[in-house]
């Protein structure tokens, strides 16, 4: 090979190189105009995992969202707080999950906006049920600053359709 055939190889080498780097920028800014589709799986039947495992996939949730110091206390004294979380921005999350095939009721709404507020101090307060809430409790939670992730809502937050609550 002669000093004219490197010559033309060398230059031919450098384009193919200005071209990946030029193919690499456009990918890297697409993926950064285009939000990642969560790594969650949505989960067949809730009523399939128990209450703890239940708690653990909302924390899941959380995290895919975003949230980070993810943390579930669980148990009788949690006082409504079964899943604590914070927001990218740094936001605190209170959730109360509601493992239920029914309805959530005022009284129960009730019970959660007595502490989630004044004793656990949230910024964004979500009850979350794998049923309904009735009408009397949903509207008790718009004047207190609830917000309700009812199953509709629960469904197409994990399989990645709708943004989390806090966003």
């Amino acid at each position: 090979m002669n000093a004219e055939q490197h010559e033309a190889s060398y230059r031919e080498l450098r384009q193919l190189a200005a071209f990946l780097a030029e193919q690499t920028r456009l990918l890297e800014k697409k993926a950064a105009a285009s939000p990642a589709k969560p790594k969650f799986r949505a989960v067949k039947d809730w009523f399939d995992l128990t209450p703890s495992e239940f708690e653990q996939a909302i924390a899941d949730l959380c995290r895919e969202g975003g949230c980070y110091r993810v943390e579930t206390p669980g148990g009788a004294g949690d006082l409504g707080a079964d899943v604590i979380a914070y927001t990218p921005e740094g936001r605190k999350v209170v959730i109360q999950c509601k493992q239920y095939r029914g309805k959530v009721s005022s009284p129960e709404m009730q019970k959660f906006a007595g502490t989630v507020f004044s004793v656990h101090q949230a910024d964004i307060a979500l009850m979350v049920t794998t049923g309904f809430v009735t009408g009397p409790a949903a509207a008790y939670a718009s004047v207190i600053g609830i917000q309700i992730v009812d199953s509709n809502v629960l469904r197409r937050w994990a399989d990645g359709i709708d943004q989390p609550p806090w966003k």
